[in-house]
């Protein structure tokens, strides 16, 4: 085999082969080629050029990492994204962080008990407490027998919500006269997902801080509340409310709708706490 590729190694270095056409003109020579004649590919000896592959530019191991750490920050990005933005989140094995919290009170309708006519309203306009038992509108009976007369009180130190009738209107039963409620049992709600619920335990301390006050305000955990009334809303039906009670007197001064970041400390209670009861809010 060597003995055939060294004599076809000594043809080709003697001069460029013959072309068909050369041939049949009777034209070639060798070391000659005519203008038309086609010059063949060299030959080379697989031996002497063994095949070397082309090396790829830039580190490989780079490359790749580089490759890695972009799919798992676009995996993470899209699990952000996905998850809904209740702002739920657990920081440390003994925190629960939560922004959604917001201060709420109990509204109170105040009503007559049978049909009335509203003589007298006696609102204040400096927008403070109301003492319990003040009065807050007089009436007389509705037949026009200005002999009967009843007042309206506040049940509790109340502050207004609204006045929802004018002096001389006819009110029913049932048909409020007032709204207050009890600045005293306030309290902060925050929704979260069941598996976040789980978490929690009745009696739980928590932290609550926001703009519109200047200190950390103390509170702790007291119930689970159904969030009703969501079903057109997917990203909420399943969401549960949880009331947190702020430290006595630590929100009297302040109005409802304010919103608070949350963190509840997972272990200012004992594994044997018992898990947050749904309640239906009331009270």
């Amino acid at each position: 085999m060597s003995t055939q590729t060294d004599d076809l190694r000594a043809f080709f270095e003697a001069g460029p082969a013959p072309t068909l056409d050369a041939i049949e003109r009777g034209t070639f020579e060798r070391g000659r080629i005519d203008a038309g004649d086609t010059v063949p590919p060299t030959w080379i000896d697989p031996a002497d050029a063994p095949f070397e592959p082309v090396p790829r530019p830039g580190n490989p191991v780079t490359a790749r990492l580089i490759i890695w750490v972009t799919l798992v920050g676009f995996v993470g990005a899209l699990a952000w994204l996905i998850v809904p933005a209740l702002g739920n989140r657990v920081a440390t094995r003994d925190a629960l962080i939560l922004d959604n919290g917001v201060l709420t009170a109990q509204p109170v309708q105040l009503a007559p008990v049978s049909p009335a006519v509203v003589t007298e309203l006696l609102v204040g306009d400096d927008g403070g407490i109301l003492p319990e038992g003040a009065p807050i509108a007089r009436l007389a009976g509705s037949d026009g027998d200005d002999d009967v007369v009843s007042e309206i009180v506040a049940p509790f130190d109340a502050r207004f919500v609204s006045i929802d009738t004018l002096a001389g209107g006819v009110v029913m039963p049932g048909t409020p006269v007032a709204t207050v409620y009890d600045p005293s049992r306030m309290y902060v709600i925050v929704s979260v997902a069941p598996q976040t619920l789980e978490l929690m335990r009745s009696g739980m301390r928590v932290e609550l801080t926001s703009e519109a006050v200047d200190e950390t305000i103390g509170g702790q955990v007291v119930s689970a509340v159904p969030l009703l009334g969501t079903d057109h809303e997917p990203t909420t039906a399943n969401l549960v409310n949880v009331r947190i009670r702020p430290d006595a007197g630590a929100v009297v001064d302040l109005l409802p709708g304010i919103r608070f970041g949350v963190e509840v400390d997972l272990r200012s209670v004992g594994s044997d706490a018992p898990r947050l009861t749904l309640t239906s809010g009331a009270g």
